[in-house]
């Protein structure tokens, strides 16, 4: 017998009429073949609590039916995953399904490829509503409530009460939260500080643990290890989740770059050496976005992560044939740019006028080296980034941070997909793998279009925007870095840098300056 099945909701949007749709499904209906109307009239699609939709789901299990025709898909669930639960079922039953109007047949091999696209996009869906429900323990973590035991250094935990439970949250200890900070930002931006030299700085102004205890490596290393501190981002779950290979509880569109982490082992980790140091195998945690806000940006926590893993790679100073203030000298008496040559005998570095090449600009007497006005201009611009240190106690992630760590997330998804598709690939027929294949190539091309937008994004970020650990760490370490981080630096804070001028009176000085701050 053939099931035809029909829905119409009370939305306007549903305006095509149940008697139309069915006349629509009877045009599928084979020449000897019966049939039986299911219909539900002012039923949302949205699940599949409707009293006839369930009337012939009964009738499919006891093997009255083997062919369901419906209008369209939606007509039959607006669901991917409800729609790849009920599709499980006619399988087992032998049972066809039919979309009169888009051209869906699961006895065609065409209609068995778009199928199994649609339900293999399912699956991923349910398992990430699986990984979000699969413990209670995730489930009171999202409703707000502490996970339980004391707080993490650094943190103090405050009562409230949800839905007339009692419960804690985790609030920054002002005490001691820059101590925190201060062991990330050492950390991470300091190679000769070693955990041997942490725990010196620490000990040399008589602070301890928590538990009010000396500190140890294995201590230290559990502080820089923990997602608790960190503002979880895209960048966090792909470290987490593709590098570490831990449980991640949360979809990746989740990490937004704000809150900081949960993490607890399944079971309660018997193990004795995961006891030890839990964090030095999350492959056996789980993690899971935590209601508080993080106190470490992403990008620091990731670099304590790297040297942790004996796999930091750190940037070479590198050596340049010109000076990190290309691009903003001008001649200050011609406009034009300056720029640098060598010196093919000595092989120093000197200013050089584009006005004077062109053979516009004759005013300039003095020959000026890049160091002597690399010298000058550092002198101004640490002041001015330590003046922006004093005047901005905090940072707010910009719109550009945030657009990067969107487009970040998206790649992730993209890629989940992808790799849903070609696991699928295996049970299907070549007409139906084919498809799948066309399926993973506009995936592939949208995470390429993708990735270009992050690149751009990428840039555009780098160009305007500066953070506190930014800022202090090249203060403490400018000589460690190339010339193109310091170009990068120097393009942030100077909007141009004048080199030489006249004035009002006609006199010529070649060895006045004057930056104009951005």
């Amino acid at each position: 017998m053939v099931a035809i099945y029909a829905r119409q909701s009370v939305f306007k949007e549903d305006s095509l009429s149940i008697e139309t749709q069915i006349d629509k499904c009877k045009l599928h209906v084979e020449e000897g073949e019966t049939f039986k109307v299911y219909q539900d009239a002012g039923y949302s699609g949205k699940n599949t609590s409707r009293p006839s939709f369930e009337t012939m789901l009964l009738d499919i299990e006891r093997g009255l039916i083997d062919k369901v025709i419906s209008y369209k898909l939606d007509r039959f669930t607006r669901s991917i995953s409800d729609f790849s639960k009920t599709f499980d079922i006619l399988k087992k039953h032998n049972v066809t399904f039919i979309s009169a109007t888009e051209g869906l047949n699961s006895k065609t091999e065409m209609g068995q490829a778009m199928l199994s696209i649609i339900v293999v996009f399912a699956q991923l869906e349910r398992s990430n509503t699986i990984d979000r429900v699969r413990s209670t323990y995730y489930q009171r973590a999202t409703q707000g409530f502490y996970l339980g035991g004391p707080a993490p250094f650094g943190f103090v935990k405050e009562k409230y009460s949800i839905n007339g439970k009692n419960t804690s949250y985790l609030v920054a200890d002002e005490k001691v939260i820059g101590v925190v900070q201060e062991m990330f930002r050492k950390y991470a931006y300091d190679e000769t500080v070693t955990l041997g030299k942490l725990k010196k700085w620490l000990d040399s102004c008589n602070i301890v643990t928590g538990r009010g205890l000396p500190w140890t490596s294995a201590s230290m290393s559990r502080i820089l290890r923990n997602p608790v501190y960190v503002r979880a981002d895209a960048d966090i779950y792909t470290y987490l989740h593709d590098v570490k290979k831990a449980t991640v509880n949360n979809e990746v569109k989740e990490f937004i770059g704000i809150y900081g982490c949960y993490t607890y082992a399944p079971g309660g980790g018997t193990d004795s050496e995961h006891k030890k140091d839990k964090f030095a195998h999350m492959d056996k945690l789980s993690v899971t976005i935590a209601p508080h806000e993080g106190i470490v940006d992403s990008d620091t926590w990731l670099r304590c992560q790297y040297r942790l893993d004996n796999n930091r790679v750190f940037k070479g100073a590198g050596k340049g044939s010109h000076t990190w203030l290309s691009g903003i000298m001008k001649c200050g008496y011609c406009k034009k740019a300056m720029t640098v040559t060598r010196n093919r005998t000595s092989g120093k570095l000197y200013l050089s006028c584009g006005g004077r090449k062109n053979g516009k600009c004759f005013d300039r007497k003095a020959v000026i080296q890049a160091f002597e006005l690399e010298e000058i201009v550092v002198t101004q611009l640490f002041d001015r980034m330590r003046t922006v240190l004093e005047n901005e106690k905090t940072l707010a992630p910009s719109e550009d941070s945030k657009k990067v760590n969107d487009l970040k997330i998206a790649i992730v998804e993209v890629q989940q997909r992808i790799d849903a598709l070609t696991e699928s690939i295996a049970s299907l027929s070549v007409r139906a793998t084919e498809e799948i294949d066309k399926a993973i190539t506009r995936e592939v091309e949208k995470k390429d279009s993708l990735a270009a937008e992050l690149e751009d994004a990428l840039k555009e970020q780098r160009s305007k925007n500066f953070s506190h650990y930014d800022i202090e760490e090249y203060l403490s370490n400018w000589d460690r870095y190339d010339i193109e981080d310091k170009k990068r630096v120097a393009r942030i804070f100077i909007d141009k840098i004048w080199v030489g001028y006249k004035t009002e009176d006609g006199e010529v000085q070649d060895d006045k300056i004057q930056i104009i701050f951005k």
